[in-house]
């Protein structure tokens, strides 16, 4: 590197290599990417490529120190330029990988290396969009996984082991101690938890490790974008897709592609069947290792592009169990339904005593009722460990609005978004939306994934802060990820708010200091009033795709 600090590389040579050949490359700080990375580097060889499976800085055999969404772009080009030079190298190099890789090929985009002439970054990880925290809002899970790249070696066992974990977030809560204090707790110190966890704003720290406006107008090559309907990164892989569309020139979008599958973030790299409570057909099932070597030979060797790209976006619809393809996401909805929220008594807060999603608007002055209450002790911080995943929600109230059961198949294509004119006692809380299918037998399964949790003080923006004015009523914007799936006849949908789950982030006092140094002394709680009169009309968006018959099938590799 140009610090004079050298990484670890396993290469893997096409045999009796006679002519230069394009390389390509995935840097990681996962040492079992290297079982994977063997499959694949063994697969691309064969198929007359170069391939390097590189440590990180500091991770496996590499030298260095490893600091976690920092400094991976500079040594990313480093790795282009150093393989562009080496005789076996044509000067053409593309890369590859998924989670914090993807994340590791867009940092490296950002610097342009010369020589990087494709992408395909997979389940992208998107630096203070989706991890460490999504949407201003920091995980539990933030720390499990810095456990795990702790020092050279993987921690695997203690990284898997989700009853340490809930053991130990539990005994977190019991101690009362604020959310900057959860890896002592856990005793690892990981100073870049608490770095982390001071920049709670997307300011220019989060903003800085990834490409902006500049970086995307400059980009000049291939990429295919990778992810899925259950994808927990989909949020950070469509922040830089669409960040290219935004502000790439008209050549480069034409080559930007995008594939989301019926995957969760690991089946983006090894499909299965079944996601999110859902199975599917055997043609859900995409040959990566196929796809990537047709990608590489059309976009590093010139030859005919991959036939399952018929167009610059390729999903699965879920239900009818098939491959589409449309020129933009937008194109992938044909209209967008509104369904307008209301309620008869003004708390809609049981599944059964529900309020209502129809297409006439609400004239119902009173608003709906509800409260996150962080005062209250949780119940289940008295279960025993084995019983903790049983624990759904902090002790609070929910809102709840379903269809009337649909007369005919109904296809939900595209991002849905939810416009909730909500009223607040304190000067912050968190709310959390999701939407699930209810089927005429009582069964439900999520559409996708919901909406990232919503900070009241981040309403606005996700840089500039601003706290609530009691009293005062505000549009909540809710926006959900990336779906294609086919509801059946007589299902219904299924919205619901109410407070993070409890095992999943940090929990919001609601007193409007910095969250993470708040305790349950500063806790308040948030009474929130939805309103859904002629004036506030609250409402869900729904994307509406295409009829099966309309849209062109394309079949997996």
């Amino acid at each position: 590197m140009r610090d004079g600090v050298r990484l670890n590389a396993v290469l893997y040579k096409p045999m009796h290599l006679t002519s230069r050949v394009p390389a390509i490359y995935a840097k990681t700080p996962y040492l079992s990417d290297r079982e994977q990375f063997h499959e694949w580097g063994t697969y691309l060889a064969e198929n007359g490529y170069v391939v390097a499976a590189v440590d990180a800085r500091g991770r496996g055999d590499s030298e260095g120190v490893f600091r976690a969404l920092d400094g991976d772009g500079l040594d990313g080009y480093d790795v282009v330029e150093w393989l562009a030079k080496q005789p076996w190298c044509d000067g053409k190099v593309g890369s590859f990988g998924g989670s914090y890789v993807g994340y590791d090929q867009w940092a490296t985009i950002k610097q342009l290396p010369p020589h990087l002439r494709s992408a395909v970054p997979t389940a992208s990880v998107g630096a203070g969009v989706d991890f460490p925290m999504s949407r201003n809002v920091f995980s539990f899970y933030a720390l499990q996984w810095l456990t795990y790249v702790s020092g050279k070696t993987l921690k695997r066992n203690a990284f898997e082991d989700t009853s340490f974990w809930l053991r130990g977030i539990l005994e977190f809560q019991k101690k009362r101690l604020p959310f900057h204090e959860y890896n002592k707790s856990m005793g690892n110190p990981a100073p870049m938890f608490e770095e982390w966890v001071s920049h709670p704003d997307f300011d220019d720290y989060w903003q800085s490790k990834m490409p902006g406006p500049r970086e995307y107008r400059r980009i000049d090559f291939p990429i295919l974008t990778i992810t899925g309907h259950f994808d927990g990164d989909q949020f950070g892989a469509f922040h830089y897709y669409d960040g290219h569309m935004r502000y790439g020139t008209g050549s480069a979008r034409a080559r930007h592609y995008l594939v989301v599958g019926p995957w969760d973030h690991a089946g983006t790299r090894k499909p299965m069947k079944e996601a999110g409570g859902r199975s599917f057909s055997e043609n859900s099932v995409v040959d990566m290792k196929k796809l990537h070597k047709e990608w590489y030979d059309w976009t590093l060797k010139g030859l005919p592009k991959p036939k399952f790209l018929k167009d610059r976006v390729t999903y699965y619809a879920m239900g009818a169990d098939e491959w589409r393809s449309a020129p933009t996401v937008q194109a992938v909805t044909q209209q967008v339904r509104k369904l307008y929220l209301g309620s008869r008594d003004g708390q809609p807060i049981e599944e059964f005593e529900s309020g209502t999603l129809t297409d006439q608007r609400s004239s119902s002055p009173a608003p709906d009722r509800c409260t996150f209450d962080p005062t209250v002790t949780p119940e289940w911080l008295t279960l025993s460990p084995p019983k903790l995943s049983e624990a759904s929600r902090w002790m609070g109230d929910q809102l709840v609005y379903h269809t009337e059961p649909f007369e005919e198949e109904l296809e939900v294509n595209g991002s849905a978004k939810l416009v909730a004119w909500i009223a607040l006692d304190v000067p912050d809380t968190d709310i959390e939306a999701s939407l699930r299918e209810i089927k005429a037998d009582g069964s439900s399964l999520a559409l996708g994934l919901g909406a990232q949790p919503m900070r009241a003080r981040y309403r606005e923006s996700v840089e500039q802060p601003k706290l609530v004015v009691e009293g005062e009523l505000h549009p909540y914007q809710f926006q959900f990820g990336f779906t294609a799936v086919r509801l059946a006849k007589g299902s219904r949908i299924r919205l619901t708010l109410r407070a993070p789950l409890a095992f999943s982030r940090e929990r919001n006092f609601n007193r409007g200091g910095v969250v993470a140094d708040e305790t349950e002394k500063d806790a308040r709680p948030a009474h929130l009033a939805l309103y859904h009169d002629v004036t506030h009309p609250s409402y869900l968006e729904l994307p509406i795709g295409k009829r099966m018959r309309a849209v062109h099938v394309a079949t997996g590799p």
